[in-house]
């Protein structure tokens, strides 16, 4: 007799985390490894999935999104990652900043809304006095 099965997915785990912290809806972080970051998320259990990476050189502010849209039933629904300018103490991202974490050069935040867009971005790296280093809208290549 045959049974019917559903795949498990494979337990991923993440490489090196070059930044990370808690999020309502788990954890999520950026991995950094030679010109590539990669976005990680996990859930509550811990297990770690890797959502999207990018090349990027990291010789400037970088900003990379993906958002995700409709009733997803989490917390957070959208992420904004990449390379912070050097001397950054924190950074601000709307719209629906949750949380931002900055370490070894780089920087995530979540975001509770839904259905980001490039041209809704609004973002800013500030010094330890809270000063602008860089700031703009949208996304970078």
């Amino acid at each position: 007799m045959l049974a019917a099965c559903s795949p498990t997915p494979p337990t991923v785990a993440p490489p090196v985390l070059a930044v990370s912290g808690d999020i309502p809806d788990g954890g999520v972080a950026v991995a950094k490894d030679g010109t590539t970051l990669s976005l990680w998320l996990a859930d509550g259990t811990g297990a770690w999935t890797m959502v999207t990476s990018t090349e990027d050189e990291g010789d400037h502010a970088t900003v990379h999104l993906i958002s995700y849209g409709g009733e997803t039933g989490r917390q957070t629904n959208s992420f904004v990652f990449g390379y912070a300018p050097n001397a950054t103490a924190s950074m601000e991202v709307g719209p629906g900043h949750v949380a931002a974490f900055l370490g070894q050069g780089v920087y995530v935040a979540a975001l509770a809304a839904r259905d980001v867009a490039p041209n809704m971005l609004v973002w800013t790296f500030r010094d330890a006095a809270g000063g602008t280093i860089a700031s703009g809208t949208g996304i970078t290549d």
